[in-house]
This record gives C-alpha cells, sequence and structure tokens, in this order.
C-alpha cells in the first residue's frame, strides 16, 4: 500500500514577546508545523481542541503563567502537559523556584540563538513575512513582519495585492502581498533575523539572460531550481518563484515560460 507523506509534528509555542515566539517558530519551521500562541489563556484554548505533540511555553507571563498553564494541561491534558518544555530568563518568585524543581519537563534558559545561527534558512536571501498568528489575516501577518524584521510602518505602504498562493518544498502555503513604499523610505532591520536589507532593479529580472534553471536532487527527486543572477545576488528557491509569479502577473514573462 502506498503511505501518504509523513506527518510533521505539531508544536504549539507560547510567550509573551511576540519576537520570542516567532523567533523559535522559524528555528523549528523546517521540520514541525509550528502554531504561535501570545499568552497561556489563548494557548489553553488551543490545547484543549487541535492536536499538538509538544507545547514550549514562556514560565512566567502576566494573566496565566506558564506554571498554571501546565496545572490546567496536567487536569485535561495531562500527557500533554508532560510533554511541556518551559522556557525562561530566570523563575523571579520563590513559586516559580519551586515549581521547576518540583517538575521534570525542560527548561530552556533566554536568550535563545539568533537568526544567523538558526539551523534552517540561515544565509539565504528572501522577503520579509511569517507565519500567521492566530486570527491574522495574510496582510495582517505580511504588515506585522514587516515592522518587526525591518521596521516598515504599515501606514508607508500601499497596498497593490496579492500573488498566487505558493507551496513550499517543506509544505508551507505562501500567499505574497504585494505593496509599494516611498522612494528613499529608511529601514531598521532587526539584527537578531536580518543581515541586510538591499533593493534590485525588477528590469533585471526580466532580462533571460541572468535566469539560470538548474537541475538539483532533492530529496532524492530531481527537481529544476530557478537562478536569478543580479549583480552579485542569487536569489533562488521559494523568492525565485515569488518573482517569477510577479513578472507574469507584470507582462515581463509568459506562462510558456514557467
Amino acid at each position: 500500500l502506498a503511505s501518504g507523506p509523513a506527518r510533521r509534528p505539531r508544536v504549539l509555542v507560547v510567550d509573551d514577546e511576540p519576537m520570542v515566539g516567532r523567533a523559535i517558530a522559524r528555528a523549528l519551521a523546517a521540520g514541525h508545523e509550528v502554531t504561535v500562541a501570545t499568552n497561556g489563556e489563548q494557548a489553553l484554548a488551543l490545547a484543549l481542541t487541535q492536536p499538538f505533540d509538544v507545547v514550549i511555553s514562556d514560565l512566567m507571563m502576566p494573566q496565566m503563567t506558564g506554571m498554571e498553564l501546565h496545572a490546567h494541561l496536567r487536569a485535561q491534558r495531562p500527557a500533554l502537559a508532560a510533554r511541556m518544555v518551559f522556557i525562561t530568563g530566570g523563575a523571579f518568585t520563590p513559586a516559580a523556584q519551586e515549581f521547576l524543581q518540583a517538575v521534570s519537563n525542560p527548561v530552556l534558559e533566554k536568550p535563545l540563538q539568533r537568526t544567523d545561527n538558526l539551523p534552517s534558512h540561515r544565509g539565504q536571501i528572501a522577503f520579509v513575512g511569517g507565519g500567521r498568528e492566530f486570527k491574522e489575516n495574510p496582510w495582517e501577518a505580511a504588515q506585522r513582519e514587516a515592522q518587526e524584521e525591518i521596521g516598515l510602518e504599515p501606514k508607508a505602504v500601499l497596498r497593490l495585492g496579492e500573488l498566487d498562493e505558493i507551496e513550499s518544498t517543506a509544505g508551507f502555503r505562501v500567499i505574497p502581498c504585494v505593496g509599494a513604499i516611498p522612494k528613499g523610505i529608511e529601514f531598521k532591520p532587526n539584527p537578531a533575523e536580518i543581515a541586510e536589507v538591499f533593493s534590485l532593479p525588477l528590469s533585471a529580472f526580466a532580462n533571460p539572460k541572468l535566469v539560470e534553471e538548474r537541475e538539483v536532487l532533492i530529496d532524492d527527486i530531481v527537481r529544476t531550481l530557478r537562478i536569478y543572477h543580479v549583480g552579485k545576488r542569487q536569489i533562488w528557491g521559494l523568492t525565485a518563484r515569488v518573482m517569477q509569479n510577479l513578472l507574469i502577473r507584470l507582462g515581463l514573462e509568459s506562462e510558456e515560460e514557467n
């Protein structure tokens, strides 16, 4: 019998610092299906209604702490409570210190590794963006990520539209959002995630002399990888596929070439 694709482990990340939660999600994204919650109440609702393999939770949070989340799960989903991993910058109260000594769950210390040390997507050229948070639409997620990664204020973006939904080789479904920004706008890249922000002329991508179609072996399957050579930059992978879709939409590349 033919078997379907292997199910990726589902991880629930809980942290009241959104940037920490997304950093953990990016670190795990290559091999896991990750959901991020920004408070204990939201995490509990998700954990009681959706199947998760692991919960990675901040210990000290306002309202419902990681300790209280653990207590609720121990009462209602004890197997999942046993698979919780706590992250903390230090147990700030005697109760928290006593809790960590009493449970056998693993504990990770903040700060976590920076993006340049993460195992996936390091050094790649990519558009700003990331996973949607609870109840976000694609544009809300795109503008939030752009603000947090490169300091781009949502009000500075003129929405132009969306491109075709694309599925990555890792199984992510991506909806590219296209907007216009003022010329000369200054960016403030987050050093934990972004090494460099730069712009390239769109006309260069439409030059067929700068496009390479290279056959590569991925998971024992021969695939054709499109690479744009623009100056000293090489744009490939999902970013190249998004660019190709944009060029087709603008009439700078024919669908037959796709």
